[in-house]
């Protein structure tokens, strides 16, 4: 948080905030949103004490979004309070990032624009995140962009003229280990003696064992607190209530894991074929690479090919393929777009990624598939 934070206040003391763009990625659930939130409450709580310049602060997240180029309309409502459509936001928008004209009463104020899921801006042609990071270029605009996304290598996949817009700026959030999980845990229950301290460490440990998501061990959290309320409820009606437990157990965190990780679908990709478990590694393998929700079938066939030749495997061909992604759809593990664009098809998992590296990290039978989960 200490970088986002001299990032944003290098940025706000200059008066022409020329150039300034950070590209924060990382694993999902490490906390990107989240910190930059943070550091933005903290830096309002100054601005109010009169120790940091005034700005305003526009925070648009991608997945909410009907498409790309509506995102001008989202920004032009958040500086002016009026609504117009997008090509019309995007002409008033240049006149006040490129020319200077104002707009809004704030217009003298920088401005932080947070945009959430950056890489779901991307067109064919990639002009909105072009006109967006070319903003800030302008003399006095006055434009601070962070964009946050989960892959790494976004800047890379982009045009030049917008990756060189993007700058060197980076910041990397790594899965959380298991003391930092534990720590986010505490930190949701201090003041209230409701977890075993034991039981607490367990959840943070299988969770930075699988994935590092911090989601996601407040999830197991919160269902063995469920499984927990259950169980004393249950007893204080059969005994006598002094005698009764009353706080979450290792017991209740483990029920809460093993229902989670033990369902239906974790154990029937357990025990699918060798060919299926690589096939789900690899579309593992390649939505962490590009971020993306999904990918086609033509590139999962193409990490799968590598993945083999790696790994002294033998490629299987695309038909063979093809049907064990058809049976794979079939089970509901993974969703296919319809039709018959074959090499095309759009895939997409069907359940959180950790839910495979989960069941198939341990495989006996393929122990380097460990290495792509």
């Amino acid at each position: 948080m200490e970088e986002i934070t001299a990032f944003i206040k290098g940025a706000i003391c200059d008066d022409q905030c020329l150039g300034r763009c950070l590209y924060i990625h990382g694993v999902p659930g490490t906390g990107k949103t989240m910190s930059v939130l943070s550091v933005m409450r903290n830096l309002k709580s100054e601005v109010d004490a009169g120790s940091t310049r005034p700005y305003c602060f526009v925070e648009v997240n991608g997945l909410k979004l009907a498409s790309p180029e509506n995102i001008y309309r989202v920004i032009y409502e958040a500086l002016t309070g009026h609504r117009v459509g997008w090509k019309k936001a995007l002409q008033l928008l240049n006149e006040r990032f490129s020319n200077g004209k104002k707009i809004g009463k704030e217009d003298d104020r920088p401005c932080i624009l947070l945009i959430d899921e950056l890489d779901l801006l991307v067109t064919r042609n990639q002009s909105v995140l072009y006109n967006i990071l070319d903003w800030p270029t302008k003399p006095y605009s006055k434009l601070i962009v962070i964009g946050i996304a989960n892959t790494m290598d976004l800047p890379e996949k982009l045009l030049p003229r917008i990756s060189s817009r993007m700058g060197i700026q980076r910041l990397c959030f790594g899965p959380y280990n298991y003391q930092q999980l534990q720590e986010i845990i505490s930190s949701r229950l201090k003041g209230i003696n409701a977890f075993e301290k034991q039981a607490v460490e367990f959840a943070s440990r299988k969770v930075a064992a699988v994935s590092g998501d911090a989601r996601r061990a407040l999830e197991i959290c919160r269902r063995a607190a469920e499984i927990a309320d259950y169980r004393i409820k249950q007893q204080i009606s059969t005994v006598n209530s002094s005698t009764v437990k009353d706080i979450v157990t290792i017991a209740e965190v483990d029920a809460a894991i093993q229902e989670m990780f033990q369902a239906p679908h974790v154990q029937v990709m357990k025990s699918c074929s060798k060919l299926s478990k690589i096939f789900l590694t690899a579309m593992v393998y390649e939505l962490y690479k590009t971020g993306m929700g999904e990918t086609t079938f033509e590139k999962l066939a193409t990490t799968i090919s590598c993945l083999c030749t790696s790994n002294g495997e033998a490629f299987p061909g695309w038909d063979t393929l093809l049907k064990v992604g058809c049976n794979l759809g079939e089970c509901r593990i993974i969703l296919c777009e319809s039709g018959d664009r074959h090499r095309l098809q759009k895939l997409q998992l069907n359940f959180p990624s950790d839910d495979v590296g989960f069941a198939l990290k341990d495989s006996k039978d393929l122990p380097w598939l460990a290495k792509y989960l």
